[in-house]
């Protein structure tokens, strides 16, 4: 039997307050931390050699969660990201955005490298240990219209991931950030993708997770 989702009415009566702005808020430079992204990015570039390709277009994404199709290379965090997640200062930043506390959910996070021609992220919502993504472009050379962009469908968040695939262009925001601009996502909430990157295009984010202390609100499976 499929999952059931709660209404929309539901879930905003008792989730984050970030849910009535359509789930995400953009940010163009993060407070207190101006050159945070250009260290990032140094740091990112360093740690591409070591970085893996992940690579399957058999999409296994589950209503929250699971493996969706993608094309891309990744990597752990070093320092210089790691204190920026732990920072108490943009922790409570990122909690006034979503209007809930948030916790890092692991150690570290992550860079994602779109290196390739037509390299991608499939639709999907995030895992239960990422409620809350903190999305920062360090880098975006060479996009055209639409490529590389974060496709987000804010006004469909108690549909399951099946409709939306059927019907992509309805309710579709597409979102590029600039280099230097972070995204704070809701994203358990809000299906999402990354757009197929344009030939000779470059692009390069830092991905952090956060925890909310709030009940999923969609099933893990």
């Amino acid at each position: 039997m499929a999952p059931t989702i709660d209404s929309p009415r539901r879930l905003r009566a008792a989730q984050p307050k970030l849910l009535e702005s359509g789930g995400y808020a953009l940010v163009d430079a993060l407070p207190g931390a101006p050159q945070i992204c250009r260290v990032m990015l140094r740091e990112a570039v360093s740690a591409a050699r070591q970085a893996m390709r992940q690579e399957h277009d058999n999409d296994q994404a589950g209503e929250r969660g699971g493996a969706p199709a993608r094309r891309l290379f990744s990597s752990v965090g070093g320092a210089a990201q790691q204190a920026l997640y732990f920072n108490e200062a943009l922790l409570g930043f990122f909690g006034k955005i979503v209007g809930a506390p948030l916790r890092p959910s692991g150690p570290q996070g992550s860079y994602s490298y779109y290196a390739r021609t037509g390299d991608y992220l499939g639709l999907h919502r995030d895992i239960a240990e990422c409620d809350v993504a903190v999305i920062s472009c360090l880098c975006d050379d060479g996009a055209q219209a639409g490529s590389g962009a974060l496709q987000l469908y804010p006004a469909r968040i108690a549909e399951p991931l099946s409709q939306i695939r059927a019907t992509p262009d309805r309710g579709l925001v597409s979102v590029r950030l600039r280099p230097g601009q972070t995204i704070v996502l809701l994203g358990g909430y809000v299906a999402h993708a990354t757009a197929p990157m344009a030939h000779g295009q470059k692009r390069l984010i830092s991905v952090l997770c956060y925890r909310g202390d709030w009940a999923p609100p969609l099933p893990d499976h």
